[in-house]
């Protein structure tokens, strides 16, 4: 993996310290800036609750609009989802995925087949699993249940990237997941309703509309998110058509589709489709509705929420790409709340506000998500690094492989076995040097003639290795060795030459490559 993917696609440390001799996954300054943001994310959350709180008071003609009637009345409402939400910040993601992803043995990260069987059985659990939940759950606890599924398969998805080879398949993939994931809960929720329910009876459905546009808006948000992950990590094709052509697939074709599964499924309930989901209708107050201060201050607090979150997703951008992603996820969720608040309240949609409970019951679990996304306990396992090449194409390359380890083997014999004799040519010489030396101290003539035979014997043998080309000193020895490096080297400049040629490179491209290697391999 380069340098540059191992920085986007995992949790860099490049900001990291050391104190103590103890490895921090982030700075203490990042530590500080999570703890404020995290601040400043609840104060937001809290004052929108509290502009619901009072504008259901006003309508009550309540007088208990205290801060100790609010936090009383904010328990009561949110209790339940502040549990969810708890239990979602403590769950140990990075650990579960560095355990699970470690112990994948059985996936050949170099095998089509592998591959797509493995993406096939995500695709399966994370549609079948939400199916099976929401049905298991009361009606009551269905709107978080979305959410954290639509969470969850967000995730999940985001990490399956490193399963695909081209960007634009894996956003295929996500598309198909969430088209298949809103229809399985949709007809889940609609046929329980359906069940229950009048269907002459509009005003019972309304629930039914509110489950229905926030479900839309999950997976409208998270759409949006996926078609912001394929162009940052596909630099290379991001031109004018192949944008709009993204957008298209991710977008345009599911949102088709979320409306004709809609309409097809409320065909036979006495109410107008898009007055019952919240797309076109007529409101009673229309742009006079701006007039009112409670919805003013819900749109601020909606808009400060968005501006944290993009400043939040900035600074966790610098160690982790796929926290930024949840972050972006979660802010174009609360961006769209907005703009479909707005819809309504021009009396272009059905009077869905977001100062109705309801509609804005489960939405403190978002906080809880944005927060935990902030989070980096521990560095991130590696991205697998998968061969996407065809059987053809890694068997050539294993070709390509073995000759080199070939090449480096013959090397390595010639090397080896210059050295066997130039250690038995030592051998020699020291004999030699020894018989030279009885020579000198031997005063029997007799003796001295063995002597000088067999020193001339041994001169005869070093003149003998010396004519084959061996070296008989050092300095002709590390001559011999540098020559076999330059050989070797040549063979492989001259193979991968070969290679860069048969794959159409041209000589200027192919002297890029081999200098580009050559940088590489000094680093």
């Amino acid at each position: 993996m380069s340098k540059e993917n191992l920085v986007e696609e995992n949790a860099a440390v490049d900001a990291a310290t050391n104190e103590d001799d103890n490895t921090h996954v982030t700075s203490r300054k990042y530590k500080i800036t999570v703890c404020v943001i995290a601040v400043l994310l609840a104060i937001a959350f809290l004052v929108k609750d509290y502009v619901i709180f009072r504008e259901i008071m006003d309508e009550s003609a309540s007088d208990e609009v205290g801060i100790s009637s609010f936090i009383k009345w904010w328990f009561d409402e949110r209790k339940s989802y502040m549990i969810i939400g708890v239990i979602i910040m403590l769950i140990p993601y990075e650990i579960i995925y560095n355990v699970v992803h470690k112990n994948f043995d059985f996936i050949d990260k170099d095998s089509d087949k592998s591959r797509k069987w493995t993406t096939i059985g995500y695709l399966v659990i994370m549609l079948a699993l939400p199916v099976w939940i929401v049905l298991s759950v009361h009606v009551k606890y269905q709107m978080a249940v979305i959410l954290c599924n639509a969470a969850l398969g967000f995730v999940l998805c985001l990490n399956l990237k490193q399963y695909f080879s081209t960007a634009f398949g894996w956003l295929l993939y996500v598309t198909i997941y969430n088209m298949g994931s809103f229809g399985s809960i949709f007809y889940c929720i609609y046929f329980r309703a359906d069940v229950v329910l009048d269907s002459a009876d509009p005003s019972s459905w309304i629930h039914m509309g509110y489950v229905d546009a926030y479900l839309i808006m999950l997976y409208l948000s998270s759409a949006i998110a996926f078609v912001v992950y394929t162009l940052l990590v596909d630099k290379d094709d991001r031109n004018l058509f192949t944008i709009l052509w993204k957008l298209v697939v991710a977008i345009g074709i599911p949102v088709f589709i979320f409306y004709k599964t809609v309409k097809m499924a409320v065909a036979s309930v006495d109410y107008n489709l898009f007055d019952l989901i919240g797309f076109v209708g007529v409101s009673d107050t229309g742009i006079q509705a701006f007039k009112n201060p409670y919805l003013l201050a819900m749109y601020v607090s909606f808009l400060i929420i968005v501006v944290i979150m993009i400043y939040a997703l900035k600074k966790v951008s610098e160690y982790s790409r796929r926290r930024m992603m949840v972050l972006i996820w979660t802010a174009m969720f609360m961006f769209l709340m907005l703009v479909i608040d707005v819809i309504s309240e021009t009396g272009i949609g059905a009077g869905y506000s977001s100062l109705f409970t309801i509609f804005d019951l489960v939405n403190v679990i978002v906080l809880f998500i944005a927060i935990r996304a902030l989070i980096i306990p521990v560095e991130s396992y590696p991205d697998m690094e998968c061969n996407f090449s065809s059987e053809e194409e890694r068997i050539q390359e294993l070709e390509f492989k073995n000759k080199i380890m070939m090449t480096y083997i013959g090397g390595i014999q010639d090397e080896l076995e210059t050295l066997i004799n130039y250690m038995k040519v030592l051998e020699v010489t020291q004999n030699k040097d020894r018989a030279h030396v009885a020579y000198l101290i031997e005063s029997d003539s007799e003796v001295e003639k063995s002597i000088l035979k067999y020193r001339d014997e041994m001169n005869n043998v070093i003149a003998s290795v010396q004519e084959k080309g061996a070296p008989v000193n050092y300095k002709e020895l590390v001559d011999k060795m540098n020559k076999f490096k330059e050989a070797e080297e040549k063979k492989i400049d001259d193979a991968y030459r070969q290679k860069f040629k048969e794959m159409g490179y041209d000589d200027d491209e192919i002297d890029a490559e081999m200098s580009s290697g050559e940088d590489n391999s000094e680093q």
